[in-house]
């Protein structure tokens, strides 16, 4: 059992490694990461969007922040792209729990979690996040 924690320490580090000499992330590094990370939450969707992950990642690398991810116990409902990338980056996960029923909702294994070419976002939401964390707000000076 140390044996394997320790085997995982080492590939988490060489995540690490990765992440901090491209910079930017990559299909692989992401499947590789939630492979061999034991993450803290439990995912309730079989998939995830890379191109969604990329765009949540340089922002926060950015220093721009999110809204709070929600949760029923230990289970992810809405922000599975948010977790991981904070995850990735080890920034602080907030959290709010749903008050919704979710009985029957399956806990699906990080391991087995497809990242997913295709972007899930419309053009129309793409626009309106680059608007709400990447345009640069200009305010008029006046005298």
């Amino acid at each position: 059992m140390e044996e394997n924690k320790n085997q995982k320490a080492a590939i988490t580090e060489k995540i690490r490694y990765k992440i901090d000499a491209v910079g930017d992330l990559n299909i692989e590094f992401v499947r590789d990461f939630l492979r061999n990370t034991n993450l803290t939450l439990n995912a309730s969707q079989e998939k995830v969007s890379f191109p969604i992950l990329s765009r949540i990642h340089r922002r926060l690398k950015e220093g721009k922040r999110f809204s709070s991810i929600q949760v029923e116990g230990n289970m992810i409902i809405n922000g599975h792209h948010r977790f991981i990338c904070l995850s990735i980056l080890e920034l602080k996960v907030e959290q709010n729990s749903w008050t919704k029923n979710i009985s029957g909702t399956a806990i699906i294994p990080w391991p087995d979690m497809i990242v997913d070419e295709n972007d899930y976002d419309t053009d129309e939401e793409r626009e309106e996040y680059r608007n709400k964390y990447d345009e640069e707000k200009i305010t008029s000076g006046g005298e």
